[in-house]
C-alpha cells in the first residue's frame, strides 16, 4: 500500500522525527496553504 504522507511546517527536528516515521513530503506552512486545494483535488478530499 503506498500512501503518502504530507507534513506542513515544522521545525526540522520535527521533521527529521516525521521522516524516520516514513513521512515523504514537506512543505513549509505558506506553500503547504498554497497547495492545499491541488491536494484536495488530486486526491479527493
Amino acid at each position: 500500500m503506498n500512501i503518502a504522507i504530507f507534513c506542513l511546517g515544522g521545525s526540522q527536528e520535527r521533521r527529521d522525527a516525521a521522516r524516520s516515521a516514513r513521512a515523504d513530503r514537506f512543505f513549509d506552512r505558506d506553500t503547504g496553504l498554497q497547495r492545499l486545494p491541488e491536494f484536495f483535488a488530486q486526491f479527493g478530499w
